[in-house]
């Protein structure tokens, strides 16, 4: 069983990768961003992200 749970948390890095470094970043919304952490009582973390 530890065989198991040890080869289903293997990270695999072999994968070809088809984009380029600078199409691979995303941007975050920060307006979207406080608002949903405001909804969920997520307190000073966007202190923390910004």
């Amino acid at each position: 069983m530890l065989h198991l749970c040890r080869k289903l948390a293997t990270i695999h890095c072999e994968v070809d990768i088809q984009c380029t470094l600078e199409e691979s970043f995303f941007a975050i919304n920060e307006e979207k961003m406080v608002k949903k952490f405001a909804e969920l009582e997520l307190k000073n973390l966007d202190n923390i992200l910004l």
